[in-house]
């Protein structure tokens, strides 16, 4: 006994390969029979996977961009966000280290009428970059006059916003010493996105 099968919806023979809801007509194709049935097939969007997506649990301030290489089991493209554009940021497929602070970078794939959506998070730490402060030699030694002395620091990377505090001998915070004597001078980088100190000894000479 023969069988035609007729998707309504399609009006086709061939099998529905698309997600959807059909109806299907089944008629049978004898000369001493007849017959018919109908009955609806639903196909459900597929689930999908992000593979390949990976970053390292941490990075230094100043490192260059990383590739975000995660792909979509589907083949569907895949595209990426950031939960803190201060600290890192999506340019296409890189991402772009800004800031210093924790991240989470979020593999996206919208999906579509055949392939249900699918994503995957990935937490990344930015660390402070090491720099350098020296002081100017110079000012180390001076010469007492009455009055307040300073000792500048120079930075690398350059230009960054340097901290000194100055202590004498009883380990006593002196903004500006005045006083001949010996002092500690402690330079701290105040900036998030890097580290460093240095220590030093100011000697101011009668």
């Amino acid at each position: 006994v023969g069988l035609t099968l007729v998707t309504r919806n399609s009006g086709s023979h061939a099998p529905p390969i698309d997600a959807g809801t059909y109806v299907v007509e089944a008629t049978v194709n004898d000369p001493n029979y007849t017959g018919s049935a109908e009955a609806t097939l639903i196909i459900q969007p597929a689930s999908q996977q992000i593979q390949g997506f990976s970053l390292p649990a941490s990075v230094m301030f100043g490192s260059e961009d990383l590739d975000l290489s995660g792909t979509a089991s589907s083949g569907l493209p895949v595209s990426y966000a950031s939960s803190n554009t201060n600290v890192a940021r999506v340019l296409d497929d890189r991402l772009q280290i800004v800031g210093v602070g924790e991240v989470q970078i979020t593999a996206i794939q919208a999906g579509d009428a055949n392939w249900e959506s699918v994503q995957a998070t990935r937490s990344l730490a930015v660390a402070p970059k090491e720099a350098t402060v020296v002081f100017n030699a110079n000012d180390l030694r001076q010469t007492y006059n009455g009055n307040p002395r300073t000792v500048a620091a120079i930075t690398t990377p350059p230009g960054l916003a340097v901290e000194t505090v100055c202590r004498d001998a009883s380990n006593t915070v002196v903004a500006n010493p005045i006083n001949a004597g010996a002092y500690e001078v402690l330079a701290s980088i105040v900036d998030s996105r890097y580290s460093g100190e240095a220590t030093a000894t100011l000697i101011i000479e009668r």
